[in-house]
């Protein structure tokens, strides 16, 4: 049956930007992805049809990624452009993170940069 083999899910948080909610109904089944910023932490649920593998870019890189809520296991991971690139086979996923620990961690290599300046 004809249907999406590989899809790509990419999402942009921020601009006052706190969540969204996309779906789309594949010939197979639904693809859908919505994703939710409250507070520090962010959230992202997908859903990705059976047959199918996806490509995941998710938006915040220097922080833990879980997927309910335990460390990454069995998925294939690794760092592309400042993104965590997860490559995903059909199932239901929620993924999340902590932003106020990529905020610090961004501070800090800013930080030591600076201090590193005239050394």
């Amino acid at each position: 049956a004809p249907g999406f083999k590989h899809i790509r899910l990419q999402v942009q948080p921020g601009g006052g930007l706190t969540h969204a909610r996309a779906s789309f109904q594949s010939i197979s089944e639904r693809i859908e992805s919505r994703w939710q910023l409250e507070g520090e932490r962010f959230t992202w649920r997908v859903k990705i049809p059976a047959n199918t593998i996806a490509t995941l870019h998710y938006p915040i890189a220097n922080a833990q990624v879980l997927e309910a809520g335990k460390p990454l296991a069995g998925i294939s991971v690794r760092l592309e452009a400042g993104l965590w690139v997860l490559e995903l086979g059909s199932g239901e996923y929620e993924f999340s993170s902590d932003t106020l620990i990529a905020k610090e961690l961004r501070d800090l290599v800013v930080t030591d940069a600076r201090a590193g300046v005239g050394s």
